[in-house]
């Protein structure tokens, strides 16, 4: 198996069979191996992984000493658990004592809640320094929002094709820029039940497409300022470009989904007084629209629904 990887990972990389030269850099070792081992559905009826927890940390060896071998200058990790605190630390203090090389771990969580996202990858980045691996990357390569799985699943995905979302997306990003976490991939870009971004047929941008798009503003400005005074469901980050210009992304998620009313928001330059602000909002029926700033007492003034997100430009 590890060999077949070796030649996909050339192939891909390399050339090698008529291939191509991607220059992916980074190679994930399966996928959710803990997964049935909640209530030992792995005996009965595996999706992930049929064997036994023991199997799998021979199997990971294997692969991942071969394909580093292969590829020292590639980074090579896994096993992208689906959230199993205690088999994550059993597999990361196993794998060290084995002396097996982990340029990154990957982890999967859904949630309705940024702050358990924070939460996760405190931990994570905890159990990682503990059994050896501080100098690994972190990485959350799957999540979204999801109220549960069961009664409530239908209801999750009207969420996440929704401003609900969309707002949960923007609070999730913010959440994780100052997290010990050192990726996010979101769950998932293609047309499907998952997929807040684009509409399945059109392919039409939903809500969900724009704090992706915000967030590109703000890294296209390159600079990381701080922010205070966020807290209860608003959530901020800002950027600052060469240039001086400011911006800041501020979302309003409520995990209260009885919370209606509109609450107005006041954001201050520290030193200075902003000439002008615009902002641009998503939610209550707005799709990245335009919506004035007032500068009062000299910081700029903005009222957000429940569930919205406005990025917002000084002057």
């Amino acid at each position: 198996w590890a060999e077949v990887c070796e030649h996909i990972i050339r192939h891909f990389n390399e050339g090698w069979a008529d291939g191509f030269h991607w220059n992916i850099r980074y190679w994930e070792v399966w996928n959710e191996p803990d997964l049935d081992y909640w209530d030992e559905t792995w005996k009965r009826n595996p999706r992930c992984w049929g064997g036994t927890y023991e199997q799998f940390c021979d199997f990971f060896e294997v692969a991942v000493r071969h394909l580093k071998g292969c590829f020292p200058g590639l980074r090579i990790g896994g096993p992208a658990i689906c959230g199993n605190e205690g088999w994550g630390r059993q597999f990361l203090a196993e794998m060290h004592r084995r002396g097996v090389p982990l340029d990154f771990f990957s982890w999967h969580i859904y949630t309705n809640n940024p702050a358990h996202i924070a939460r996760q990858t405190r931990q994570f980045r905890a159990i990682m320094d503990e059994n050896g691996y501080a100098d690994a990357e972190s990485i959350l390569n799957e999540w979204n929002y999801v109220d549960g799985w069961t009664s409530r699943f239908v209801r999750s995905i009207e969420s996440i094709l929704s401003e609900r979302g969309a707002a949960y997306t923007a609070a999730t990003m913010i959440t994780g820029q100052d997290s010990p976490v050192d990726m996010l991939m979101y769950y998932d870009a293609r047309p499907c039940g998952f997929c807040g971004l684009f509409a399945p047929y059109s392919f039409r941008p939903l809500p969900g497409y724009y704090p992706f798009y915000a967030w590109g503003k703000l890294v296209a400005l390159g600079t990381q300022v701080a922010v205070e005074g966020a807290g209860d469901d608003l959530y901020a980050v800002a950027a600052k470009g060469a240039d001086g210009k400011l911006a800041a992304l501020v979302c309003r998620f409520e995990t209260d989904r009885n919370a209606i009313d509109p609450k107005t928001i006041r954001l201050a330059i520290d030193g200075a007084v902003p000439a002008a602000a615009v902002a641009h909002v998503t939610g209550c029926g707005y799709l990245f629209t335009e919506v004035p700033c007032v500068i009062r007492d000299g910081a700029a003034e903005l009222t957000l629904d429940v569930d919205s997100f406005a990025y917002i430009e000084f002057a």
